[in-house]
This record gives structure tokens, sequence and C-alpha cells, in this order.
């Protein structure tokens, strides 16, 4: 897709990127996420806070969140949902990964519980409404790992079996794996 654009100006640039670092970190290739980024970043400067960018401000912050950095990769999902708040965007499979899971997980990381299970179980009931496997299961495993113990296992066996007969084989192997 990036070979594809007609010049770097594009405005499916953001969304290209976006999905390129996404798939490299998910692979673990977080040197060559990292070099997407910097191509990105010698593009447009500093990656704006905007609709348009949201897919590379969600790459950023699983990058950061994969090196540890979870401050950086807080700051990054918390930007998204200021983004989604100001357009109304509630559904959580609008960006992928949701903001709010990706923040609990940050804030579980860094020690901030409280806040990581009210993102957590704020994403749970959205998804609820929505109703999508995807967004379910993935909320619900979220939270599980969050709350940890048998009322974690409980909803991590949930997701379980709300993705069991859904396409969504990566989320449905990490449920399995947590």
């Amino acid at each position: 897709a990036i070979d594809a654009l007609p010049h770097r100006d594009a405005m499916f640039m953001p969304h290209a990127y976006g999905w390129l670092m996404h798939v490299l970190v998910e692979r673990g290739a977080l040197d060559d996420a990292a070099a997407a980024l910097e191509a990105i970043e010698a593009n447009v400067g500093a990656v704006p806070e905007t609709f348009m960018y949201a897919p590379i401000l969600r790459s950023r912050a699983m990058l950061s969140a994969a090196r540890g950095d979870h401050r950086s990769a807080l700051a990054d999902f918390l930007a998204i949902g200021r983004i989604f708040d100001a357009l109304s965007l509630v559904n959580p499979v609008v960006s992928y990964p949701p903001w709010r899971s990706g923040a609990a997980l940050q804030h579980h990381a860094l020690g901030d519980e409280g806040k990581a299970l009210d993102l957590a179980r704020a994403e749970v009931d959205l998804a609820r409404q929505w109703g999508a496997p995807r967004g379910l299961g993935r909320a619900l495993r979220i939270l599980g790992l969050i709350q940890g113990g048998s009322e974690g296992i409980e909803n991590i066996r949930e997701a379980l079996a709300v993705l069991d007969d859904s396409p969504v084989r990566l989320e449905h192997a990490y449920a399995l794996a947590d």
C-alpha cells in the first residue's frame, strides 16, 4: 500500500503506515516498526493529534508499550481517546486495538489499578452494547488480565466463549494464551 501511494502526502498515508507498524509490532519487529515511524515523522514532523493520524498514534502506542515505555504508550492511547470523544466515536472497535483497553493496560503496567479497572470496565460495557465479538472478546480479556484471580479468569473464559466461533482468530489466540 505504501509503494502504491502517489506521494507521501496522500490522504491514506497515515493508515498505510499505521497498519504496517501495527503488523510489525505484532510480529515483534520493533526496530522495523520504529523505522516506519521515523519515516512518518520525517515527512510530517510531530504526529498531529487528529483523526487522520489516529492509526499512527495507535501504532506508536503499541510500539512504546512493547518497548516498556508505558507512559508514552498511555499518552498516545489517551490522545486517541480525546480525538474519538471529540467526534462522539464511542464504539470500541472503531480503532483496533481500542484506546480504552490500551490505556487500561498501560495504567495497569504503571501500577494505577483504579484507572485501569475503570477503563477496562467501561470498554466491556460499551462492547456489550455493540455486540461485535472482536470488541467484546478483547474487552473481557483485558479486564480479566487486569483483575487477575478467579474473577479475571472468568472474564477470560467469557472472552473465549465470545470469540470461539468468530473469525477473529488472533484475538482468540490471545485469549487462549492468557
